[in-house]
C-alpha cells in the first residue's frame, strides 16, 4: 500500500523522499504546475512585503527590495527569504491582526494568480498593491502511475496540502471514474472543505505544518 503525494513535483519529490525514509511506498501525481510570470515592479519598495506561498518568493526581487520586512502566513512561506521576517499563525486572518499591529502603511503582496482573496480584503484603498508572481495552474490529468493505484486500490492515504489541490485531484479522480482510497489526510480544516462536501471524512493534522501532517499517517 502507497502514500499518495499530489503536491507540485518538486515539493512532492522532497515529500516522497521523507516517506522513503519513514519506509513507505510513494505515488506521485502532482495536480498543480507552478509558472513563474513576468513582473513589472514599481519603482518605489513598500514598508513592507506579504506572501502566502514560497512559491511568491522565488522570483528575483529589485535591488532596492532586498531586506525589505516580510509577513508571512507561515515557516513554509517564509523559507525561501533572507530578510527580516513575520511569521503568521498558519490562516490569513492571524496574519491580517499582525500586519495591521506593525503600524506600517504601504504594503506588497507577493501572490499567485489563483488565490483566496482574504489578504486584500482587510486592506483599505490605497495601502496595498498585489503583485502576481506565479501561476498554479492545474493538471488536465492524473499520471497513469496514479490511476492504475486507485484503480488497483492500492493507495492506502492521499495528502492534501491545499484547498485547490484537493479539489483538483477529487475533480480529475471523478472525471475518470476513479475509487477514492479509505484516508485523507489535510493540513489544515480549510483543505478539508472539498473532502467534506462529498460526505468523507478527513482527517486533520494539529498544525498547519508537513510535520503534523505526517505524523497522521
Amino acid at each position: 500500500m502507497a502514500i499518495l503525494v499530489t503536491r507540485p513535483k518538486a515539493d512532492a519529490e522532497a515529500t516522497a523522499n521523507r516517506l522513503r525514509r519513514l519506509g513507505l511506498d510513494t505515488v506521485l501525481s502532482p495536480v498543480i504546475e507552478i509558472v513563474p510570470l513576468h513582473v513589472d515592479w514599481p519603482d518605489a519598495p513598500p514598508d513592507a512585503l506579504i506572501a502566502t506561498s514560497a512559491y511568491a518568493l522565488s522570483c528575483a526581487l529589485p535591488e532596492s527590495w532586498v531586506g525589505l520586512p516580510l509577513f508571512a502566513v507561515g515557516e513554509r512561506s517564509a523559507s525561501a527569504y533572507a530578510g527580516p521576517v513575520i511569521i503568521g499563525g498558519g490562516n490569513g486572518r492571524d496574519l491580517l491582526e499582525l500586519i495591521r499591529a506593525s503600524q506600517l502603511r504601504r504594503f506588497v503582496y507577493l501572490a499567485g494568480r489563483a488565490r483566496k482573496h482574504t489578504i486584500e480584503a482587510g486592506f483599505e484603498a490605497g495601502q496595498l498593491r498585489i503583485i502576481e508572481t506565479y501561476d498554479a495552474q492545474a493538471a488536465t490529468s492524473l499520471t497513469p502511475e496514479a490511476e492504475s493505484a486507485l484503480e488497483q486500490g492500492r493507495i492506502r492515504a492521499v495528502l492534501h496540502y491545499s484547498r485547490r489541490s484537493c479539489e483538483i485531484f477529487l475533480k480529475r479522480a471523478q472525471e475518470r471514474a476513479l475509487a477514492l482510497p479509505p484516508r485523507h489526510l489535510c493540513l489544515s480544516p480549510d483543505v478539508a472543505e472539498p473532502l467534506k462536501m462529498i460526505g468523507l471524512h478527513p482527517e486533520i493534522a494539529a498544525t498547519p505544518h508537513e510535520k503534523a501532517l505526517l505524523a497522521l499517517i
